[in-house]
């Protein structure tokens, strides 16, 4: 599936009647000016879905459309957000029963999906509600299938040096974690050869051939011991900083093993 239709109405930039715009399943680009209008597709696109990496929205008054020029007492109060998917096949169709709507192309039964995003304000207060189906008939969408909904947004790289380092919730970690090829996380070879790396570590730190960490470091430190004398002196350092309810303590290790912090 994909989507292939948007439409904005009352929404930052875009009025009543507002835009109506439709994709293709592949690739699409969109080319404009500065303060065109292309961050508000963008962000009326992450309203409807949510993102996989849980991006903090939040709806304010400034999102309701006022006309340039125009008195505060005439910015809209209505918003009306709507994404229809098409190319939907069996497999994916069958998740949404409950809200797709069937035609016929011949013997061939084809799927449609409309999810709409309806929000209101009222005084200083904004509220909204996610449905699926027709603008009057449409059902509430729940989690479960909003979760299968949900995109992947990366934001604009300036700085890929610092933005592709590896952190939680990196650009390359949600790249990675949205990729087939890594469905199933805690056997992946790319997440076992992380662990192995790790424990091989946490060996070099710690007491693994009985070294009698309580004398001093030898003048020249063999590696059988050095990883374990410095975790010591760590540890005994961070004893200072303890309280009888939580004890300091450090361990080494290259990353945790998971891919969002790859």
């Amino acid at each position: 599936m994909y989507l292939s239709e948007l439409s904005i109405k009352n929404f930052r930039k875009y009025g009543n009647p507002g835009l109506n715009l439709n994709f293709n399943k592949h690739l699409n680009v969109l080319v404009g000016e500065n303060d065109s209008g292309k961050s508000t597709i963008v962000e009326a696109i992450k309203f409807v879905l949510s993102t996989h990496n849980n991006d903090y929205l939040r709806l304010n008054i400034e999102d309701f459309h006022l006309a340039k020029g125009a008195d505060e007492e005439e910015r809209a109060t209505e918003i009306n957000i709507i994404c229809v998917f098409s190319g939907f096949n069996v497999e994916e169709a069958k998740n949404f029963l409950e809200w797709l709507h069937v035609d016929k192309i011949g013997d061939t039964p084809t799927y449609s999906l409309k999810v709409i995003f309806s929000a209101k304000r009222k005084d200083k207060r904004v509220f909204y509600d996610i449905s699926a189906g027709g603008i009057d008939t449409g059902k509430y969408l729940n989690g479960e299938a909003k979760n299968l909904l949900k995109t992947t947004y990366l934001k604009p790289l300036r700085d890929a040096e610092n933005e592709m380092t590896s952190r939680r919730n990196s650009r390359l970690s949600q790249v990675l974690i949205n990729h087939s090829a890594f469905e199933n996380e805690e056997e992946h070879e790319l997440v076992n050869a992380i662990k192995e790396a790790n424990d091989k570590i946490m060996d070099y730190f710690i007491e693994k051939n009985k070294v009698d960490t309580d004398k001093p470091v030898p003048e020249h430190a063999t590696e059988e011991n050095t990883g374990a004398q410095i975790l010591k002196e760590i540890n005994e350092y961070l004893e200072n900083f303890s309280s009888n309810r939580n004890i300091l303590k450090s361990q080494f290790n290259i990353s945790d093993i998971k891919l969002k912090v790859f």
